[in-house]
């Protein structure tokens, strides 16, 4: 019976485990080719001199995510892949308020350069907060073999509409789609 409490307190001690695969960064290593999670979002926040930012993740019916969520916050790998309108670029070149598209991993052993998030706040920002590739969806599109042709612009409504061509992928947009325009839209 004295077993059972110690055995208990010593799975409660222990660090969390890494799932089984999961690629954590090493030095001299670089990360498979499958390594990382999918996560989208809109910048909010950069540091470009650290290679740091802040993305507000897009909903995904977890308990409000994109209203409530804090930022997901990121440090960007040295060998990390950055691409702005089907270009290679730095996070400098990159608009506040662009949709992101990334491959995430978990943080190198012993790494805090990017702040846990607080207790009731790990529902909605996961774990993988070091960059593999960063994209905007021009390039996220492009490097899928997917396009946008415009079927119709109507200035007056503000509104374009689009269908997506190319292979169906997931992870991604389907179909034709109406978009709201303004002055601002490029």
């Amino acid at each position: 019976m004295t077993k059972l409490p110690a055995l208990l307190m010593l799975l409660m001690l222990s660090p969390p485990a890494v799932a089984q695969g999961e690629f954590v960064p090493k030095p001299g290593a670089f990360a498979p080719a499958d390594a990382g999670h999918y996560h989208a979002g809109e910048l909010v926040s950069t540091d470009h001199v650290n290679r740091r930012g802040g993305l507000r993740l897009d909903g995904d019916g977890n308990e409000a995510r994109y209203q409530a969520a804090p930022p997901h916050f990121f440090s960007i790998l040295p060998y990390a892949t950055i691409r702005y309108q089907g270009a290679t670029a730095d996070l400098v070149h990159i608009p506040l308020g662009t949709h992101l598209h990334g491959t995430f991993v978990l943080p190198p052993e012993g790494d805090t350069s990017v702040p846990a998030p607080r207790k009731e706040e790990e529902k909605w920002v996961p774990p993988h907060n070091h960059v593999l590739l960063l994209e905007d969806d021009v390039s996220f599109y492009q490097r899928r073999g997917q396009a946008w042709k415009v079927e119709s612009v109507d200035a007056g409504k503000n509104i374009l509409t689009a269908t997506l061509s190319g292979p169906d992928l997931p992870g991604g947009l389907e179909g034709t789609k109406t978009f709201s325009i303004d002055a601002s839209t490029r």
